[in-house]
């Protein structure tokens, strides 16, 4: 008899614990074994998730968030998005600084998780230093008002427990860990046959997951666009 399927009790588990992809049709018959992350299945559809998750819980920690608490914080959406999810499941406010410099979509996104949105305007629509500046200094001020726990991202250490937990969930369970982890620029625009279905594709997660067929996604590279 299988074993019955546990049931979550918050959206907040399906955070991490993604499912891992090896690509079988790639390279030469003696190249490395090659895995992706399927990051598209945190809730959000977003490894910003796991940052938010991270912040939250290490302010929750530090005693800087207390029940009720306040959250502020800038961002062009889509760590707004995930800290609109988790925010809103633990009860706590959430001031969001943006710009319309950014996608409609993301702010309504943003909005329908129950986030509070302080635009600031751009010149053009266009993006540039001066309005990240201004964003910076908008989200400062909502802190130094309110009193709200400012999540800072690029500037918070705890985000990079978010780093090290999703590099931990690529080495469990391989012997002698992993050799390098790889943000592959366009990668399914550059291979289409990577994710084929059939007997030669293959996935593991901490739950089997089906393997996705052909499907177009932009990432990144080593960091870079």
């Amino acid at each position: 008899m299988a074993s019955e399927q546990p049931i979550s009790t918050s959206v907040l588990d399906g955070i991490g614990s993604t499912s891992l992809v090896e690509l079988r049709h790639l390279g030469s018959s003696n190249h490395a074994r090659i895995l992706i992350k399927m990051e598209s299945e945190n809730p959000t559809g977003s490894m910003k998730d796991r940052m938010a998750l991270a912040i939250i819980d290490a302010a929750e920690r530090d005693g800087q968030l207390n029940p009720g608490g306040r959250v502020v914080e800038y961002t062009g959406g889509s760590t707004g998005v995930s800290l609109a999810l988790i925010c809103g499941l633990k009860g706590y406010r959430l001031d969001i600084v943006t710009s319309d410099a950014f996608s409609r979509e993301k702010r309504d996104h943003m909005q329908a998780l129950g986030a509070k949105l302080m635009l600031v305007n751009s010149i053009d629509g266009g993006m540039d230093a001066a309005l990240t500046h201004a964003m910076i200094d908008a989200a400062r001020r909502l802190r130094q008002n309110t009193g709200a726990f400012w999540v800072d991202q690029l500037n918070n250490a705890d985000a990079d427990v978010s780093c090290v937990l999703y590099l931990n969930t690529h080495q469990r369970g391989f012997q002698g860990g992993a050799f390098a982890f790889v943000d592959a620029d366009a990668f399914l625009e550059e291979h289409p046959d990577a994710f084929e279905s059939g007997d030669d594709a293959g996935a593991s997660s901490d739950d089997e997951a089906p393997v996705p067929k052909k499907k177009k996604r932009k990432v990144k590279r080593n960091g870079k666009k």
